[in-house]
């Protein structure tokens, strides 16, 4: 069952609105495994409307990027999608804070975790997922992934000979 591509639109939209600045990057990366976690800051006054939709959209975004590891791949789909359920079974509120927790979703292992205080802290763990959370973030604040090309050789583009004597 697929969802509705207009209420996902609009959840999209909101989280890319939700105003939220990254604070704090911490985590070590080893040959066998990884973590990260990112503290962030939401504004107050966005809190009781940008958290869920933050929530699904990080949740989708390590979805997208999630392969299977081990056994898992019995149940991973290549073209699968993200979808409401998905959240809303791994959603539950602590103590005033949201929590959203995901481990393996349909043989993807995605092991990350979403926390959304009342007050905008906000925090994106990770395992086994390197920097893939810092990512995400910044993707989500209209930053670009840009990979170094430092010591590679840039090919020249080729002249197209127009208006060039």
């Amino acid at each position: 069952m697929k969802d509705d591509i207009e209420a996902v639109y609009e959840l999209m939209k909101s989280a890319a609105v939700a105003h939220f600045r990254i604070c704090h990057v911490e985590g070590e990366e080893h040959p066998d495994r990884s973590w990260q976690r990112v503290t962030c800051h939401l504004h107050r006054e966005d809190v009781s409307w940008g958290a869920i939709p933050l929530i699904y959209v990080i949740g989708a975004q390590s979805f997208g990027d999630a392969r299977p590891r081990g056994s898992s791949d019995i149940d991973y789909l290549e073209n699968d999608e993200w979808r409401f359920g998905d959240m809303i079974r791994r959603l539950r509120l602590e103590r005033g804070t949201l929590v959203f927790d995901a481990d393996y979703v349909r043989g993807r292992m995605m092991k990350t975790r979403v926390t959304v205080g009342p007050y905008g802290r906000f925090v994106v763990e990770t395992r086994n997922r390197h920097e893939m959370a810092v990512r995400w973030l910044r993707a989500l604040k209209g930053k670009k992934h840009l990979v170094s090309l430092k010591g590679r050789r840039i090919p020249r583009r080729p002249s197209s000979g127009l208006g060039r004597g």
